[in-house]
Parts: C-alpha cells; structure tokens; sequence
C-alpha cells in the first residue's frame, strides 16, 4: 500500500510539473515547438490532470484520506492556469481539512478552509522562474 501511495504521489506531481512547465513555456511563446502543437501539448495535459483529479474526487472519504500526502501537490494545482483544475482542487482540498486534517488544525488553533476564496493567478513570468527549463528532446533519445 505504501509503494502504492507512492506511485500515486510522484505521478501526480510530474504530471503537474509537466503541466505547469508547458503553460509557462505556452505563455512565454519560446522554443522550437510550433505554437499549435504547444497548444495541443498543454490541453492534452490539461485534461489528464483534470481527469486524475476527478478521480480523486470519486474517491470516497475514506480512501481519499489515505492520500492525504497529496495535500501539498493539490496546492501546487492551484498555479495552474485552468480554472477547471483549481476548482477541483480546492473542493479536494475542503475534503482532506474536513478529515484527516482537521483534527490537526484544530490542535494547532487554526480554521480549516471555508468558502472558497478568487485565487490570484501568478503572471506568466512568475510561473517561468518556478519551472524548470525543457530539457532537449535531442538529448534524451540517446
């Protein structure tokens, strides 16, 4: 179960990394890649991510608690740039501070998460410095 867990977190957060990384490189309009295959790249991803998300949100409560390490993944969604994926995310998020994390708040003095508050989308240069270059295809075949 923990190889399970596991697996679950570092497929989840690569695939957000990739996401964020071609919305960064969609918006700077840089590279080799032509601006339509970008597009197609960015909203492939994007509906992968929103349906592994979704996936998360069929969980029941009980199950979907077992993956509470993937709280501060889910938070990360929220620079995404679709407003789909930081919908989902928060209501994931309200879930996992209705269980598991709720009891942990309440110790250290603090209110879980309520209403549901606009979320500031980083510029595109600010989404730039937090990803990392794309790594040349090139060098990767060999």
């Amino acid at each position: 179960a923990t190889a399970a867990k596991s697996l679950i977190k570092e497929q989840s957060e690569a695939l957000l990394s990739f996401l964020l990384q071609k919305e960064a490189t969609a918006a700077r309009g840089v590279g080799a890649v032509s601006k339509a295959s970008l597009i197609s790249e960015t909203k492939r991803t994007t509906e992968l991510m929103c349906e592994l998300l979704d996936a998360f949100i069929g969980l029941d409560d009980p199950r979907l608690f077992t993956l509470a390490a993937l709280t501060p993944t889910f938070s990360a969604c929220m620079q995404s740039k679709n407003e789909g994926i930081r919908e989902r995310v928060h209501g994931l998020v309200q879930r996992m501070f209705k269980g598991p994390l709720s009891d942990r708040i309440k110790s250290e003095g603090k209110s879980p998460v309520a209403t549901k508050k606009k979320v500031a989308t980083p510029t595109p240069a600010e989404v730039a410095e937090a990803v990392p270059p794309i790594a040349d295809e090139s060098s990767e075949e060999s």
